[in-house]
C-alpha cells in the first residue's frame, strides 16, 4: 500500500516555513520510476507527474498533486491540507492527505483487473514535521483503522545534495541520497529490511518543470 510522498512534496516538508505572502504555485514532473519511501512502485516504469499548490501568508496552505500511477493501484490523486510556520529558529508544519485511486474498484471485492483489494485503495494520513537549519524530521501516520501505521522520515540538507533515512514503526528502513542539479535531480535509494525493500539499490533521475501562475 502507498503512503504521502511525493517526492516533490516530501522535500518540501523536511523544510517548513510560513509563506512570505499568499501565492498559487504549480509544476510538472517526469521520473525515471515512481520511488516512494524506499520502493518502486512503478516496477521500473517512467511516470508523470503534476501539482497545483496555494499557500498563505499566514502559513495555511493547501493542494493537489496528480501522477500517472503506480503499477498496482494505477491513476493516483491527492488532496492536501496544512499550516506551516517558524518559532525562532524551528520550522513546524502539520498538515492532513488523502490518497484516491480512481481506476480502483470501490464495490470491496477484487478488482480482476488490479489484482488488489479496492477496499485499500483510498485513504488518509496526518503528519506533522520540525526541522532546524538543515535539519528536518517529519512523522507520517496512516488513519486507516484496518492498516495503522507510522513513517519517519529523517532529513538533512548540504549544498545541492539531500539526505533521508526513513523508517516504518512496525518494520522496514532505507536510505536516500539526492543530489539536485537545478530542476534536474538523481536519487540512489538503499533498503534495508527484505521483508519490505528489495536488496538492490535503486536509482531514479527526475526532471521538474515550475510553473508560473
Amino acid at each position: 500500500m502507498k503512503m504521502f510522498n511525493k517526492t516533490l512534496i516530501a522535500a518540501a516538508l523536511l523544510t517548513t516555513g510560513a509563506a512570505a505572502q499568499a501565492e498559487v504555485s504549480g509544476g510538472a514532473a517526469i521520473a525515471s520510476s515512481y520511488l516512494w519511501r524506499g520502493s518502486d512502485l512503478s516496477a521500473g516504469s517512467a511516470v508523470v507527474s503534476g501539482s497545483l499548490d496555494y499557500s498563505s501568508e499566514v502559513g495555511i496552505y493547501a493542494g493537489i498533486w496528480g501522477s500517472s500511477g503506480d503499477d498496482t493501484y494505477g491513476t493516483e490523486y491527492d488532496l492536501y491540507v496544512g499550516y506551516a510556520g517558524e518559532v525562532g529558529d524551528i520550522g513546524y508544519d502539520i498538515g492532513y492527505v488523502s490518497y484516491n485511486y480512481p481506476s480502483c474498484n470501490s464495490t470491496g471485492n477484487l478488482d480482476p483487473l488490479l489484482g488488489v483489494d479496492p477496499s485499500l485503495c483510498d485513504f488518509e494520513e496526518i503528519y506533522a514535521g520540525l526541522s532546524y537549519a538543515a535539519f528536518g524530521i517529519t512523522a507520517y501516520n496512516n488513519q486507516d483503522a484496518d492498516y495503522n501505521d507510522t513513517y519517519i522520515a529523517l532529513g538533512y540538507d548540504f549544498s545541492d545534495f539531500n539526505i533521508t533515512y526513513g523508517m516504518w514503526s512496525d518494520d522496514g528502513a532505507h536510505l536516500d541520497a539526492t543530489y539536485s542539479m537545478g530542476d534536474l535531480a538523481f536519487t540512489i535509494s538503499q533498503g534495508f529490511d527484505d521483508a519490505v525493500y528489495t536488496e538492490e539499490t535503486q536509482f531514479v533521475v527526475s526532471y521538474s518543470i515550475p510553473l508560473d501562475m
